[in-house]
């Protein structure tokens, strides 16, 4: 009987020696992180809502986004803005690492943190909306588009405390200034070597959100990495108009090549893959209708070239309307 009691008060102490550190890891604190690193597009922007749901159903302590971005598309950037606006989890956003930017729309983004935070030799600003083409925009519509940015970063920076000031000046003059500089200007909240050391420094800081001021509690916090998915980095890679532009020539190539060879079945194959990979990548695309209208155009007369020789001339113009339809396949909209 007394060795059976011995027995069971070992048992006992094991099973409490063993629960002691799951205890501990339970009550640690956790914090999500997501890599916002490229282009702000459609892409990017699924996965960080994605990234700030799971953070919510996780229940989270903060969501870490590490941005190193030269900017983007704005419809992207303002469903970004939303989401972090929006999160029940607070969010910190990390200009990491070192010659790392948050540009352009980046600016955007940053500003709609509830922490920002800069790492040593990294940037920020320059954040003019320009069209897609890298040209300005002019007339009522540029000064519609730069009026509601300026608006837009202003109420971001005010919300957060930040220098909106230098925010405008961002917008209207494309300024730029480095993690020092943002410290110093309010532009950021604090400058930190790595994560490690800005979990350190943010824990215990209040922040004041649209749900109520929360404390934050993120020293030694267990960091939760959440890449973005393999899907979505390959899709995002197909995100380039030049690399749309060139996947409907190689569409185009291997569809007639295989028309006028028929029993080839490589060119055919390849050209619908590409064609497939192509209608993807312009969905994911700010499209212009009217290119996209001329380019299949161009592959109906080359086609039809094929089928009725005319002595070139319907390729001629096949090529005519390639060109001009590679010109204005992508909408040119603001970016940031």
């Amino acid at each position: 009987m007394r060795r059976m009691a011995l027995r069971l008060g070992w048992t006992v102490f094991a099973l409490a020696v063993a629960l002691v550190p799951a205890s501990a890891a339970a009550a640690s604190p956790r914090v999500e992180q997501a890599d916002l690193n490229g282009d702000i597009n459609n892409v990017m922007s699924s996965y960080i809502q994605t990234a700030v749901s799971r953070a919510e159903a996780d229940h989270a302590d903060a969501l870490l986004v590490v941005m190193n971005t030269p900017g983007g598309i704005s419809t992207s950037m303002d469903e970004i803005v939303t989401s972090l606006l929006n999160s029940t989890v607070p969010v910190i956003v990390y200009v990491y690492p070192s010659g790392a930017r948050a540009a352009s729309a980046g600016l955007f983004v940053a500003q709609a943190a509830d922490v920002l935070a800069m790492a040593p030799g990294t940037n920020i600003g320059s954040a003019h909306p320009i069209q897609s083409t890298g040209e300005n925009l002019t007339g009522d519509l540029g000064a519609k588009v730069l009026n509601d940015a300026v608006t837009r970063v202003r109420s971001l920076a005010s919300m957060h405390g930040r220098n909106a000031d230098w925010a405008e000046e961002a917008v209207r003059n494309s300024v730029n200034i480095n993690a020092d500089e943002a410290v110093r200007l309010h532009v950021a909240d604090l400058e930190a070597n790595d994560i490690r050391s800005l979990l350190q420094q943010v824990d215990g800081r209040t922040v004041a959100r649209t749900n109520g001021s929360l404390v934050l509690h993120t020293a030694n916090a267990l960091i939760d990495d959440f890449p973005m998915p393999f899907w979505q980095v390959f899709l995002n890679a197909l995100i380039d108009p030049t690399i749309a532009a060139l996947l409907i020539i190689v569409a185009g190539y291997g569809i007639i090549t295989e028309l006028s060879n028929p029993g080839l079945i490589l060119p055919g194959v390849v050209g619908g893959l590409a064609a497939v990979l192509a209608i993807v990548s312009l969905a994911n695309l700010p499209l212009n209708i009217a290119g996209a209208l001329m380019m299949l155009l161009a592959v109906v007369l080359f086609v039809a070239d094929l089928k009725a020789p005319t002595h070139g001339f319907l390729s001629v113009g096949g090529v005519f309307a390639l060109v001009l339809g590679m010109a204005f396949l992508i909408n040119t909209g603001p970016v940031g």
